[in-house]
């Protein structure tokens, strides 16, 4: 018996029909903890092995990069490293990040172009408004340069600029990847036609998170088979343009599909899942799962604390007891509605002697400033016509040129003056470029540091911590590649770069190995799980936001309740300060009455 089938004869009943079904579109409407991944590699396996179908006919579109690493890691102990390596998995910006390369030709742009995260896009914004002399009549938060709708005269002179701008600096930003990828496959049929062809089997997990272009490029792609799954339960990133419609009318716009649900869930106590079902009962939409499951577990705890101050304090202490009693701080996690939340979480953890890992930028290995400026002479290297990184690297690691100068050199003068040990930024880029590690990130990295001399003028100055964090750094980098080396991914700088701005925050969380509880909000925990978890300030104005949709908050406080495997803390406030140090009374979410007098 095969590996596969082996894993085929433990999936349940309804696992078992959405892994070998042979319908030529099936929708999976999956719970949480339902097992989902293991349906989804069971199918892969399943076709490859006893329907001979290859992998390298398979797309499998992922909401984040840890979720695609972790469906090749789970095929290739199912069929082997060989078969694994040859199925394309990733995100959706990943696919159209291959796509555009291939064809870059086609959309303005050279195979080595640059992508934009949302810093360098609102840099950018910000600055064709400055040089157009628009600061007093157009905001950069307003500018939707995909749109194609820029408004008044003076949003589209701004829109326009930063197209060009894009264009001359060779790049693009995130929605840009989706937005090309899908003018792309609507003016070349036979592209689109090539990946129909190519791709004849494909997956999207998460679906109910995809938006409106993500789902026309799919529409484009005509797959022969299409296979989604995902839960119109978490779906809880509308305010970045997902669509919740695209899973609950899946079955009107796709006739004759099958549609199989996975109810039984594998991961938390039935107080857990009895409160997520009586939470999700109250949507506004007829919810289409009643989640099940056979694990014991004591009811969710509910506690009221006078102020944010004490609600720490309690949660440190609980916390404390059960490091006391062998529990792994790594299997805890304290989640919230906002950042803001865990800054005062953190301070009441620390001062009790609890190692804490805070999920954001800050804890981030690649995000202090030196380290973000070796990114961008990588990016330099990478893409010479782009200006963003050149201008953020000429006076750095020491400032070479003055503004004036700087406003009046020649880009070429520029880079003579910048760096003269190197003979010029021109020369420095075709020296590492010319060097054999330059398919190596790591290594070139390191050339790049050693050419700047970095580790010695910060030995020399007495800044030690400067030099550990190019060796965090440096341990990222390393560990990234022999990911993608496992992957069967390119592990090239170009790559790297296009990793680094389109990654998520479940990613960087999965990159550390360090011990310490977990502090996120609760965006970003979708998708993981601990056996302790911490819902703090459940309050009204708060979870909900007073600012977001009651019916996708209502779904975000599903998304935390079901993260917990074994134990659930829920937590509200009397008051907090506010504004100008005045005290605000609360009140506790709506969302706990159903616990209170029971749905």
């Amino acid at each position: 018996m095969s590996r596969v089938d082996e894993v085929l004869r433990r999936l349940n009943p309804e696992q078992y029909r959405a892994a070998t079904s042979p319908s030529s579109c099936i929708l999976c409407v999956a719970g949480a903890g339902s097992g989902k991944t293991s349906v989804l590699t069971s199918r892969i396996g399943n076709l490859q092995v006893n329907e001979r179908v290859g992998t390298s006919n398979m797309l499998a579109l992922t909401f984040t990069r840890l979720a695609a690493k972790e469906m090749k890691e789970r095929v290739a102990s199912l069929i082997g490293e060989e078969f694994a390596k040859k199925l394309t998995a990733g995100t959706f910006h990943s696919f159209c990040v291959s796509v555009l390369r291939q064809h870059a030709h086609k959309v303005g742009r050279d195979r080595d172009f640059s992508v934009y995260d949302e810093e360098d896009r609102r840099s950018l914004i910000e600055s064709v408004i400055a040089d157009l002399r628009y600061t007093s009549k157009v905001r950069a938060s307003q500018v939707n340069p995909w749109s194609g709708n820029a408004g008044n005269a003076e949003m589209k002179a701004v829109v326009d600029e930063y197209h060009y701008r894009l264009k001359a600096n060779n790049a693009t930003d995130l929605e840009g990847l989706l937005a090309m990828t899908e003018k792309l496959l609507s003016e070349n049929p036979d592209i689109a036609a090539e990946l129909s062809g190519r791709f004849s089997y494909v997956y999207v997990d998460e679906y109910q998170d995809t938006d409106d272009r993500q789902e026309r490029i799919l529409n484009l792609l005509r797959p022969a088979n299409l296979f989604v799954v995902g839960d119109p339960a978490q779906s809880i990133y509308g305010w970045r343009g997902a669509r919740i419609e695209n899973i609950l009318t899946f079955e009107e716009r796709h006739p004759g599909c099958e549609v199989v649900r996975l109810e039984q869930n594998y991961r938390s106590t039935k107080p857990v899942i009895e409160l997520a079902n009586r939470t999700i009962e109250r949507a506004a939409y007829q919810s289409p799962l009643q989640l099940r499951t056979d694990k014991e577990g004591d009811d969710p705890s509910v506690n009221e604390y006078l102020d944010d101050a004490l609600e720490a304090q309690a949660i440190s202490e609980k916390i404390q007891q059960q490091v006391a009693a062998g529990e792994s701080t790594k299997d805890m996690a304290i989640l919230c509605r906002t950042n803001f939340q865990l800054q005062i979480m953190q301070a009441a953890l620390e001062q009790a002697g609890i190692p804490t890992f805070v999920v954001g930028s800050r804890n981030d290995a690649m995000n202090p400033y030196d380290v973000r400026r070796i990114v961008d002479y990588l990016a330099f290297v990478a893409n010479p016509k782009d200006e963003l990184p050149m201008n953020r690297i000429i006076n750095w690691p020491e400032r070479r040129i003055g503004d004036i100068a700087l406003l009046q050199a020649d880009p070429e003068d520029i880079a003579a003056l910048r760096l003269p040990e190197l003979a010029g930024l021109k020369q420095f880029k075709e020296g590492i470029k010319a060097l054999p590690c330059w398919h190596s990130v790591r290594e070139t990295w390191n050339e790049i540091v050693r050419g700047l001399g970095l580790k010695e003028r910060y030995e020399q100055a007495g800044i030690r911590n400067r030099i550990e964090e190019l060796d965090r750094a440096e341990q990222f980098i390393a560990r990234w590649e022999v990911r993608q080396q496992e992957m069967g991914e390119p592990f090239d700088p170009y790559a790297f770069l296009h990793w680094m701005r389109t990654r998520d925050m479940q990613e960087r969380l999965a990159q550390e190995e360090a011990d310490g509880v977990r502090l996120l909000t609760i965006h970003a925990a979708k998708g993981l799980e601990w056996e302790r978890v911490f819902v703090i300030g459940v309050n009204e104005e708060i979870l909900p936001s007073k600012r977001g949709d009651i019916e996708e908050e209502r779904r975000l406080f599903y998304v935390a309740v079901t993260r917990a495997r074994q134990w659930l803390h829920l937590s509200h406030l009397q008051q907090r300060e506010g504004y100008g140090g005045k005290v605000q009374e609360l009140v506790p979410s709506r969302f706990l009455g159903v616990i209170e007098h029971g749905g």
